[in-house]
């Protein structure tokens, strides 16, 4: 990009990043003036950009941040460039200030200038007038104006965690190659507008659902809350199910959000076309770009080791303990999260000491164990119906994955156990093992 581009660009284009930057360094207030008598601080700034209004002076002056104030006030200006802040800063002698922010704001306008040219125009082309207009909340705008159109609506507003970027981007993608309109703070909102007020009425007015991806780190932004509440608000007032929370990794939710229908990421094979079907009811897949496979669980276990034959010593032993812990924990069935450590411990022998694999069976009755591994049997045993990973998950894995069911095949004994202090003999041993290695090629 050219150095006169950049100049004659509107100050509307700097980034939150660099204003904040501007404000440490031009807020504090300078006793000592220069030569020409002008103040060195945000003051400076004003009188050289001939705003001269007492009322806006009194506003900016009292408030929290006067930089960040006046330039909200100034981008309406003709003269609100950025040759000219660099111009009013060399006035003051703030020539600290242009060397720290020059490189950061020729970034910015060059970020504005990308943006501007997907849409057919550049910062050259946009006037100040335009850039810092009120109406103009994203760089949609800015292009629907020039056309003489009226400002742009989105089909959906993404709020997420900066930590969560890359997920979104992808997810932004996708969606825009079904020719879903997406919205991004980060991205699409020109940076000279009040944001909280850009934010609210892109909520209200411009986008039809609000998509918040959920994780740990969304909740630990205060801005991404509110929003989260803004948006749950406007639902409710509006009566439509414009609000879609999407649980990208394991969070603990607000009750007001986790009384809500919510859309799973990991080890859903629906996700992709239930979001989009969600955002946009008349949504058809795009066959140019067909949707991507679904996104797998992350989550991953540790290698399987063997169980003791002696529970009360695998229990005691903290190396033991260590070490086994992540792999009984896959054992156990989403119904015994609750019980006592004694409970668990005796499923776990049992699994182990009582299931056959050779014959599906148990070596002692049990209604309780005969249903929670009423799926394995079937599976072990070749049985017409093939229970789906689903039902592995919510009945007795716990929300774990196939891989669980190879590590209980693997862990059970080549050697009965239904006569006790009695060998098997060759043959049916490798019956036994054949059982095992067909159990393998089911599940693969």
């Amino acid at each position: 990009m050219s150095k006169e581009l950049s100049d004659d660009a509107s100050i509307a284009f700097l980034r939150p990043s660099t204003i904040e930057r501007l404000s440490v360094q031009l807020n504090p207030e300078k006793l000592l003036l220069t030569d020409n008598k002008i103040l060195r601080d945000w003051r400076g700034v004003y009188e050289c950009s001939c705003i001269n209004d007492r009322h806006v002076f009194d506003q900016i002056k009292y408030s929290s941040d006067p930089f960040k104030h006046l330039l909200d006030h100034w981008k309406h200006f003709e003269n609100a460039t950025v040759k000219n802040l660099f111009l009013f800063l060399s006035e003051m002698d703030r020539f600290d200030v242009i060397d720290d922010n020059k490189e950061r704001i020729a970034e910015d306008i060059k970020f504005a200038d990308k943006l501007l040219r997907q849409k057919g125009f550049s910062v050259g082309m946009i006037e100040n007038e335009l850039a810092g207009s009120e109406k103009v909340l994203t760089y949609d705008d800015i292009a629907c104006l020039k056309r003489g159109k009226n400002l742009a609506r989105y089909d959906v507003l993404i709020l997420h965690a900066a930590e969560d970027s890359e997920f979104t981007q992808l997810m932004v993608q996708e969606l825009e190659n079904q020719k879903i309109s997406v919205c991004l703070r980060d991205r699409d909102l020109v940076v000279g507008t009040v944001e909280l007020q850009a934010i609210t009425k892109l909520i209200s007015e411009r986008c039809s659902k609000v998509a918040v991806i959920l994780s740990p780190n969304f909740f630990s932004s205060a801005e991404n809350a509110f929003y989260s509440s803004l948006a749950q608000t406007d639902a409710i007032q509006t009566n439509q199910r414009s609000f879609l929370p999407i649980i990208y990794k394991p969070v603990k939710l607000p009750s007001s959000i986790d009384s809500l229908t919510k859309l799973r990421v990991h080890g859903n094979p629906y996700f992709w076309t239930k979001l989009c079907r969600n955002i946009k009811e008349d949504w058809t897949e795009n066959r140019n770009h067909p949707l991507p496979p679904p996104i797998q669980d992350t989550i991953t276990t540790s290698q399987p080791q063997p169980f003791s034959s002696n529970p009360i010593t695998r229990s005691n032993s903290p190396a033991a303990t260590s070490s086994t812990s992540a792999v009984n924990s896959s054992y156990l069935p989403a119904t015994s999260s609750t019980q006592s450590p004694a409970v668990k411990s005796g499923f776990r022998n049992n699994l182990k000491t009582n299931f056959l694999p050779s014959t599906g069976k148990l070596k002692t009755g049990g209604g309780f164990l005969n249903k929670m591994l009423k799926p394995v049997r079937n599976l072990v045993s070749g049985g017409r119906e093939r229970p789906a990973v689903t039902e592995f998950s919510n009945v007795l894995f716990s929300e774990q994955s196939e891989g669980s069911i190879v590590r209980l095949i693997d862990s059970a004994p080549d050697v009965p156990l239904n006569e006790p202090g009695k060998e098997e003999g060759s043959a049916k041993l490798k019956n036994r093992r054949k059982s095992k290695h067909e159990a393998y090629q089911q599940i693969a």
